[in-house]
């Protein structure tokens, strides 16, 4: 084919790569600390995406509750720790980390055990 100025027309196919996220840190470990206070720590993921971790995104949430359901708190990524205090008494929590980088959010780590806080004295 020839464009209109007699030049010869030459199709261009353009694929965006897609801006790769941080791999899925490996799972966490959650700590009772006291009766109503969880640690949770976690490894780096393996692969950062070509782009430092900024942030991490924790998934936390009462066992007996759909995850879907679950909230989340967004800590800085300059940390593999955080300490929940003052969760709800006689609760069985679950726990999950996903890191972020300058192009997205990874997937979530696989949930930690169950972590069962306790009563207030016990």
């Amino acid at each position: 084919m020839r464009d209109v100025a007699g030049g010869e027309r030459v199709d261009v196919h353009v694929a965006a790569a897609e801006r790769p996220v941080p791999s899925k840190p490996r799972l966490p470990v959650a700590t009772l600390v006291g009766g109503i206070n969880v640690t949770v720590n976690w490894t780096e993921p393996q692969d950062d995406g070509g782009s430092p971790i900024t942030r991490y995104v924790i998934k936390y949430g009462d066992s007996n509750t759909d995850v879907d359901q679950f909230a989340t708190l967004s800590i800085d990524g300059d940390t593999t720790i955080f300490q929940f205090t003052d969760l709800n008494e006689n609760t069985s929590y679950r726990f999950a980390v996903a890191a972020v980088n300058a192009y997205g959010q990874g997937k979530f780590s696989e949930f930690t055990h169950d972590v069962h806080t306790s009563s207030i004295g016990e």
